[in-house]
């Protein structure tokens, strides 16, 4: 444990000390692919509208942006019709289930509309907690669909996420606990097994990945033997076959690995996570909750 910690120091400082800015920032739309960003919703989060406004002004010419809730009554949309009215010319979307329920996961169930309602066919899922840098877009958008003139992994990457950084608006010591945790122990560990990528190991906070590959998986994990062929699960496939568990983002990453074949990569940007005001008590049963599942 102690030589994953070191290595995760080591990463971290290596990684995130030098962010080349992406040729993408600055590329008119013809010039690049089209993204989806989908941020689900549930009432008013911490910190929201900085949240939320942080994807009307991602240095990237070509996405458009569902803001995703259970129905018309969710507190959210107040914020959320504010900023589409501040940027007119961003292509902003409100996505309403209405009731449609596919499983369990509450979060898929939430996504399910404006999953079928994309565009494009790169996904980028950000949680309504997280706030990102304006060029993390187009620096993730290079890794996951690199220039011919790069040098192209051995196995082509399906996934690329960033290390959660949490925050705190209110000085709350469960807050303040979860902050430590999540900034130190938990960070230096989540770099060091992606760097040594022995499996999958993704907090979906801030996830990118192609709808093409999740309609080829299960979450089975179990591997497709034609999947360099385009071959892919039988039965149901998509995110509606994730609904069964409850870490829907961990588990489609782990298909996109195990079942395609695919490798993730950990972007030199951190997903910003603000943190609610908390006790301690409160962290402790999230802890052990989590532990447990």
């Amino acid at each position: 444990l102690w030589s994953l910690r070191l290595l995760g120091c080591i990463a971290a400082r290596k990684r995130y000390r030098l962010r080349p800015r992406s040729p993408l920032a600055s590329a008119p739309s013809s010039a690049v692919p089209g993204v989806s960003i989908l941020r689900p919703l549930k009432g008013l989060d911490t910190n929201l509208y900085e949240n939320l406004e942080c994807t009307f002004i991602q240095e990237y010419s070509n996405y458009e942006i569902f803001f995703c809730v259970d129905d018309e009554d969710d507190q959210a949309l107040n914020v959320v019709r504010d900023l589409m009215s501040k940027y007119p010319n961003v292509n902003a979307h409100v996505a309403i289930r209405n009731g449609a329920t596919v499983g369990v996961n509450p979060k898929v169930n939430n996504l399910m509309a404006a999953y079928n309602r994309a565009a494009y066919d790169i996904l980028w899922v950000l949680d309504s907690n997280v706030m990102v840098d304006p060029d993390t877009l187009a620096s993730s958008v290079d890794i996951l669909n690199p220039p011919p003139t790069a040098l192209i992994p051995c196995r082509r990457i399906g996934v690329v996420h960033h290390v959660p950084y949490a925050w705190v608006t209110k000085h709350a010591l469960g807050s303040r606990v979860e902050e430590a945790f999540l900034n130190t122990n938990h960070a230096k560990m989540y770099i060091a097994i992606n760097v040594i990528a022995v499996d999958s190991c993704v907090v979906g906070k801030s996830c990118l990945y192609r709808k093409s590959d999740v309609e080829r998986v299960d979450g089975s994990l179990r591997p497709i033997p034609n999947a360099e062929n385009g071959g892919c699960q039988p039965g149901e496939r998509g995110l509606g076959a994730f609904e069964r568990f409850l870490a829907e983002d961990n588990m489609i990453a782990s298909a996109l690995w195990h079942e395609l074949g695919l490798r993730h990569d950990l972007f030199c940007v951190v997903a910003k996570n603000a943190e609610a005001s908390q006790s301690a008590r409160n962290t402790t049963v999230e802890g052990l909750t989590w532990t447990e599942i």
